[in-house]
């Protein structure tokens, strides 16, 4: 067997009966190796006896060139499939990880001062949910009724006025006042309510006026007494010192209002009563 000679990237192999074959050189099989047929044709250490190779040129050809590009795209796949495998291991091990610290946070949630393991409680999902509602009965806070009414509150209900220039509120008018806040005309049950209801309305009176005067929910009875509008007689009652407006009014004129002077010492101020349609200048109600 002649001396083996090994090319950059290829041989012509001559074997004993004249038949010529192709190889290449693989480092890592350290063998010429034949890529159609799979076989390794030359060890160049033993070469055996029946296979005589020649010292030849680099072959150059289509042929070695698709040779070529099977090999390094073998090599590529390998490589890609090397990678990819190690980076799915690194994966899952990073996922372990983070799974093990997860279980460690929530078993130390999970424990007391003690290190002693206490069990979770759950949360309701479907929690009541309490909104929050503008109160218009008689409970009415005195901030409620300062802020939105601007009124004073008396027995846990809130007493508002609301006074026009001119006087062109009658009953029903001021009726209408008090529902459009969801309130209703008001009763006076006492003299210290009167005399709070009194002050009330004097700061009220606009700038350029004396006086001025609001409906109420009481009525004057055929015997002159108040009655509150549940048709009881009111506790306290005072009456305007001008006989028309009380003393001597028509029984027509049932519907009580109270009167106003700007001057606390006027003597002819207090409860008034008049026809339904009288125009006055506001009415005073009551949440």
């Amino acid at each position: 067997m002649s001396e083996i000679y090994e090319t950059p990237n290829a041989v012509n192999m001559t074997y004993q009966n004249g038949d010529q074959d192709y190889a290449e050189y693989d480092i890592e099989e350290q063998n010429y190796v034949n890529y159609e047929t799979e076989n390794v044709n030359v060890n160049y250490e033993t070469a055996p006896q029946n296979v005589n190779v020649v010292r030849d040129k680099p072959v150059s050809s289509s042929h070695d060139n698709n040779q070529g590009s099977k090999y390094a795209t073998r090599k590529l796949v390998l490589g890609i499939t090397i990678g990819f495998t190690i980076t799915t291991l690194l994966l899952l091990v990073l996922n372990g990880f983070a799974l093990g610290k997860i279980i460690q946070f929530e078993n130390l949630q999970n424990t007391n001062s003690d290190g002693k393991r206490v069990e979770q409680q759950t949360v309701n999902p479907t929690m009541d949910i309490t909104v929050p509602t503008i109160n218009y009965t008689n409970e009415t806070s005195s901030d409620k009724c300062s802020d939105l009414y601007s009124g004073f509150k008396w027995d846990n209900t809130c007493y508002w006025a609301e006074i026009d220039i001119p006087s062109d509120t009658n009953l029903t008018t001021a009726r209408q006042i008090c529902s459009e806040r969801r309130s209703k005309l008001s009763d006076i049950y006492s003299k210290a309510h009167y005399d709070m209801a009194v002050s009330y309305l004097r700061s009220k009176i606009p700038g350029n006026q004396t006086y001025t005067q609001a409906w109420t929910n009481m009525r004057r009875g055929s015997d002159g007494q108040a009655k509150l509008s549940d048709g009881t007689q009111v506790s306290y009652q005072n009456n305007g010192t001008e006989a028309s407006q009380w003393a001597i009014a028509n029984v027509t004129q049932s519907y009580v209002y109270i009167l106003v002077d700007r001057n606390i010492t006027k003597s002819d101020q207090g409860m008034g009563a008049g026809w339904s349609s009288t125009n006055l200048q506001g009415a005073l109600c009551q949440t």
